[in-house]
């Protein structure tokens, strides 16, 4: 998950448009980025159970 963060934010300033736009597009791509990555590293690694019993 982290690391779709990186690609999302790295990905997103090579498109971001020329321009006036272009700070605003970077800055709204890492505030997201970094909310993946803050849940993903947050969540942790969830274990589930092979089978349940019974």
């Amino acid at each position: 998950m982290v690391l779709a963060a990186v690609i999302a934010l790295v990905t997103g300033t090579a498109l971001a448009p020329d321009g006036m736009d272009r700070g605003f597009v970077i800055s709204v791509d890492a505030v997201l980025a970094g909310a993946l990555a803050s849940y993903a590293l947050l969540a942790g690694e969830q274990h589930r159970p092979a089978r349940l019993p019974g």
